[in-house]
């Protein structure tokens, strides 16, 4: 089934980076990525750690919802062992279901390869088959500089920034919608 499915290969830093759709073998990866995303503080929503029982149901659900073409899930893999998510979901309104929201995450390591950008790209690419989806939308940290500019070079614009848009640590910072018409 699609969901196992390659999407795509290519080398960085002389390694091999395969781009492709989850399995539920990749939970005890994924769980150990958001995990250190949480300690490192990184820009993302969740300042908790999260648990294996928690990500398993999340992961479950995630795949269920690919299955059901309500979302585009794709990770990076290095060496077998899974770098990063990027998905997006279709809007379930009518109105807006030709509208999907993008998000992605990368640990440390895989950042500043171009991984991000190939990754970001493939999954926009397979929600515009697969999702029929014409417009992608995304919230980031407007401090954010490096997601940012990764998100320009995939071609998304800033629409709005909503000041104090987002609590980070107890922070209000502000958040920046950007869309990429397809």
């Amino acid at each position: 089934m699609a969901r196992y499915r390659i999407v795509k290969k290519f080398r960085s830093n002389g390694e091999e980076v395969i781009i492709r759709y989850p399995k539920i073998s990749d939970g005890d990866d994924l769980l150990r990525n958001i995990n250190s995303l949480v300690e490192e503080r990184a820009f993302i929503a969740l300042e908790k750690k999260q648990t294996k029982a928690g990500e398993k149901k999340w992961l479950a659900t995630l795949l269920k919802n690919v299955r059901g073409k309500k979302i585009v899930a794709l990770v990076a893999e290095i060496n077998g062992k899974v770098v990063g998510l990027s998905q997006v979901e279709k809007n379930s309104k009518d109105a807006f279901s030709h509208v999907g929201g993008f998000g992605i995450s990368l640990i440390k390591e895989a950042r500043g390869r171009h991984i991000g950008e190939r990754l970001a790209k493939a999954v926009i690419a397979e929600a515009k088959r697969v999702l029929k989806v014409r417009i992608v939308t995304l919230g980031a940290y407007a401090c954010n500089r490096p997601a940012v500019d990764c998100y320009r070079k995939c071609g998304f614009v800033k629409t709005e920034i909503m000041k104090g848009g987002i609590k980070y640590h107890g922070k209000f910072l502000d958040r920046i919608r950007m869309v990429k018409y397809l």
